[in-house]
């Protein structure tokens, strides 16, 4: 038979993978986002959950966009988000804070290509970044990340660049915490990019499909 959205012919998402969404809507203050449209309703892809983005054939979420919509809190909340699919995830332009915790544990780092965190409030080290091997887009200016990318953890990122005319910062802390931290900004350019030594990076790997 033919089928239309919301028939039971398309495949459903995940249990978990809805009540992950869930816990990242109540963390994350989500009855007062700019847009929360269908939010809490059926199924994310069936119904279209606002900045949710699927293969419908498959059941499963590929992107989650929620740049400019007023969220608030931190993303080390009790669960981490458990989207293994997961290709892109952008938050930028909320007032997130605190520390990112174990918010990327589960998802598949062979699949997450864009990680967008830019303009928040954000503060936790750099480093949580390092399995992330296959991104294309790593953009998490505008934080309080601190350290910067030491050698070792910069051989893992492929073709490491930043666009050109964009500035770098990054926060590098003393092994005292109660010392000041001191802002770096750091830049290097060659004839075509600026090589990346700390945050806002984008590589050039080959973008992963499912």
């Amino acid at each position: 038979p033919t089928c239309t959205i919301i028939d039971s012919c398309l495949i459903p998402v995940n249990s978990y993978v809805k009540q992950t969404l869930i816990d990242f809507y109540d963390a994350l203050d989500g009855n007062n986002w700019l847009y929360n449209d269908n939010w809490l309703i059926g199924d994310p892809c069936h119904h279209s959950w606002y900045g949710i983005t699927c293969n419908m054939t498959l059941g499963i979420i590929i992107d989650i966009n929620l740049s400019n919509n007023l969220l608030k809190g931190t993303l080390n909340y009790n669960n981490p988000l458990n989207i293994t699919t997961l290709q892109s995830i952008n938050l930028s332009n909320n007032t997130l804070s605190g520390s990112i915790g174990n918010f990327f544990t589960l998802i598949d780092t062979q699949h997450l290509i864009i990680i967008d965190l830019n303009f928040n409030n954000i503060q936790d080290t750099i480093h949580i970044f390092q399995p992330f091997i296959y991104l294309n887009v790593l953009n998490i200016q505008y934080n309080l990340f601190y350290n910067t990318l030491d050698p070792l953890i910069l051989s893992s990122f492929t073709n490491a660049f930043l666009t050109k005319h964009n500035q770098n910062q990054s926060m590098a802390s003393s092994p005292n915490p109660n010392d000041e931290k001191k802002t770096i900004e750091k830049e290097q350019e060659n004839d075509d990019d600026d090589v990346v030594i700390g945050i806002g990076m984008t590589s050039k790997q080959p973008k992963r499909t499912i």
